[in-house]
């Protein structure tokens, strides 16, 4: 069975920095990233786990696609705070369990779309004249949004 995909998409980017004054600074960007489907994938072919269970490749996987965007704020070079989002389209999970009769096999599907939503908020530690770093509290939110 031979099926035709496109793969046109490419990844793009753009970054934009403006230093707000001495010590501050802002940035924005942009990023579209594909992560296509590996070989293993999309192998048609059968591997028997045992001999009631196996594992195929699925030739009909899309590559999924990524948007992320970012706003920073910088003190000093350093990251102070940012917010990003980001949502996938059509996000592999490797092993989505089927059911074919008494046989049980795993396969490869583009099963959900994926949103992810972070605040970050960093900031310098120094301890004595020896003793420096940085410190950081992090918000995720992930959510999955798929029908199996």
């Amino acid at each position: 069975m031979w099926t035709k995909h496109r793969f046109h998409n490419e990844s793009k980017f753009f970054v934009i920095w403006t230093k707000l004054n001495k010590h501050f600074a802002t940035g924005i960007q942009y990023v579209r990233r594909v992560n296509r489907p590996g070989y293993q994938q999309q192998n048609p072919f059968i591997e028997f786990l045992d001999s009631l269970t196996y594992t195929q490749g699925n030739p009909l996987l899309r590559p999924e696609t990524s948007d992320q965007y970012k706003f920073s704020l910088n003190y000093d070079n350093q990251p102070f705070f940012a917010i990003s989002y980001n949502k996938t389209n059509d996000v592999i999970f490797d092993n989505a369990p089927r059911q074919q009769g008494n046989l049980t096999f795993t396969t490869p599907e583009n099963l959900a779309k994926f949103e992810n939503l972070v605040f970050e908020l960093n900031f310098p530690i120094n301890i004595g004249k020896k003793i420096s770093g940085f410190g950081g509290n992090q918000f995720i939110w992930n959510h999955y949004a798929t029908e199996y």
